[in-house]
């Protein structure tokens, strides 16, 4: 053991000195003395091969010399990569000591509260998408329940009231479960993990499909939807991000429209830009409501209309944005609103 602990010291010795010069791991240590040390041995073990076999590829001295000198080359590779790391951190410790001392403190205080802005903002996302898939699971069980009461799959329940009882509850569980959609969803987006790929897509299309699924929306609110669709729509988006922006327009409209109004999707060209305008006969926006208008959880209450967890407009945005394009809403109290989605043309 004695000896073993002697054959140690010169290695841990030699990783001590590195460690100092070049600011090295004591892991990159071992691995860099295993690897020279196997080339060694491989290069001398090679000699002898050759010695004793009298026959090789290259001669024997070349051997000797390709072994020490591999070796070398690659302990000067990993030499100046680590000074020039330590240079250019030197560098920077130098550019921040001769920064004024009241201007060094300020950067430091923005760095600082930058890191912590941006871990801040992390674990709200991680804190949403976890608490929303967390309260989705019960949600089903209640729905499910609900629905099993109210259809009596069991047997009847005895008094109609609990059949009313269970169907209220089944509704409201569905509004909460599509809320609770809608923050998963944001908190989704806002961390980038809702995929985007954009690609050559045509806007007409998309938008009819939006439209023919909202249609059955309107007519039950005696709603006049329609569409006007000009040549040359293509756009660079990705398609399930358009479909899901235009829905919540539409939606938007449609919720904020009263019985009788009309809703008119339009999509043309214009400077370039492909171009979906979303028009409606609404109630429209206010000046102070016109500014609140995109962000998260805004919400603007309308009289007769069921307003939703005012993240339809900040999702919409935010996957504009993602694909290089823009929502621009426009609209004036009483005289309806106007929702535009600019993309790109291919």
């Amino acid at each position: 053991m004695a000896q073993a602990r002697t054959a140690i010291r010169p290695y841990a010795a030699v990783s001590r000195m590195w460690t100092k010069t070049a600011g090295m791991t004591a892991r990159n240590i071992r691995v860099t003395v295993t690897l020279c040390v196997v080339l060694i041995c491989g290069s001398f073990a090679a000699a002898a091969v050759l010695l004793t076999t009298q026959r090789g590829f290259l001669p024997l001295y070349m051997y000797l010399i390709f072994g020490p000198a591999l070796c070398g080359a690659w302990l000067a590779v990993i030499f100046v990569h680590e000074f020039e790391r330590r240079a250019k951190a030197t560098e920077s410790v130098r550019a921040l000591l001769a920064t004024p001392s009241a201007d060094a403190k300020l950067l430091i205080r923005l760095a600082d509260a930058e890191r912590r802005a941006v871990e801040a903002e992390r674990s709200k996302s991680e804190f949403i998408a976890h608490m929303s898939h967390e309260m989705r699971t019960p949600l089903n069980a209640v729905i499910g329940f609900s629905e099993v009461i109210e259809q009596g799959f069991f047997g009847s329940v005895g008094h109609p009231k609990y059949v009313e009882y269970a169907r209220d509850i089944g509704a409201a569980g569905r509004d909460l479960h599509g809320k609770i959609g809608d923050i998963l969803e944001f908190a989704n987006v806002e961390a980038g993990r809702f995929p985007v790929t954009p690609g050559r897509i045509e806007l007409a299309e998309i938008a009819g499909n939006c439209v023919n699924e909202f249609a059955g929306r309107a007519f039950s609110r005696r709603i006049t939807l329609d569409m006007a669709v000009s040549p040359e729509t293509q756009a660079v988006g990705d398609a399930l991000a358009v479909q899901r922006i235009l829905g919540n327009l539409l939606s938007n409209a449609l919720n904020y429209t009263p019985e009788g109004g009309h809703v008119r999707v339009d999509v043309r060209s214009d400077a370039g830009a492909a171009v979906v305008r979303v028009r409606d006969t609404g109630y429209g926006f206010s000046q102070a409501e016109a500014r609140q208008v995109g962000e998260a959880f805004a919400r603007f209450d309308r009289p007769g209309a069921v307003t939703g967890t005012g993240l339809g407009l900040a999702i919409a945005m935010s996957l504009a944005r993602r694909m290089g394009g823009a929502v621009r809403l426009g609209g004036a109290p009483g005289r309806g609103t106007s929702a535009e989605l600019r993309l790109r043309r291919p």
